[in-house]
Order: C-alpha cells, then structure tokens, then sequence
C-alpha cells in the first residue's frame, strides 16, 4: 500500500488565517531581533559613555594633581625666596647699624630704593622733595 499526499483545500477564511497567522510569527520574530539589537547598541553605549566618564575622571585626577603639584613647587620657591630676600634684608640692617644712630633713616631709605628698583618704570609716579 502507498499513500499519497493529496494538496489540502481550505475554506478562504481557514487559509486566510493561516497565512496571517506565519506572517505574525515572523513578524514577532522581526520586533525580537529588531529588540536585541537595540538593546545590544544601547548597552554598547552605556559602556562606551561609561569608558569616556572614566577617562575624564583620570583626566581630571591627573590635572587637580598637575596643579596641586605645581602650587606646591610655587609655594616652595615663594618661601625660599621670601627667606633669601629676609637675610639679606637683615644683613643690610646690621650694615646700616654700624653707622650709628641713623641706622633705622637709612635702612628705609634704602628700602624705599630698592623698592622703586622692583617697579615697572612705564608705572612709576615720582615725587621729588628739594634737599634742605
């Protein structure tokens, strides 16, 4: 005995609702992959907003460490330099006392001096007192 498959006939309805029925699975197979490949781009963003979040973050690590650095070496040089400036200072007090009483006139006068010698000359106002 052989069998032989005889094409099925259905009403319109039956075959219309079939047909629809294969064009909704693959269509509901289209929105799933449509799904995971959005959430896969999402999820590439968020990993590459993430990577540039904590490149800024070691950016400006690096950066607050520059400065950090740099007002360090700053302060450093200020104070060594303040120092320098406060013995020499003192050195040329000790010269000026040797003259005696005037010692403290002539110290400031010197100061004035050397004052007016740290000023930018386009800047400087004079005011000339006559000798008595």
């Amino acid at each position: 005995m052989s069998f032989q498959l005889q094409p099925a006939h259905f009403p319109k309805e039956y075959a219309a609702a079939i047909v629809e029925t294969q064009e909704m699975k693959q269509d509901i197979q289209v929105a799933e992959q449509e799904n995971k490949t959005k959430v896969i781009r999402k999820q590439t963003e968020l990993f590459s907003a993430r990577q540039l979040a904590h490149q800024i973050v070691i950016k400006a690590e690096g950066d607050a460490q520059q400065t950090l650095v740099s007002n360090q070496a700053d302060v450093a040089q200020f104070k060594y330099r303040q120092q320098v400036l406060a013995e020499g200072y003192a050195r040329a007090l000790q010269f000026f006392s040797a003259s005696g009483q005037d010692a403290v006139p002539e110290f400031l006068s010197y100061m004035k001096l050397e004052a007016f010698k740290a000023h930018d000359n386009s800047k400087k106002t004079v005011k000339l007192t006559p000798v008595s």
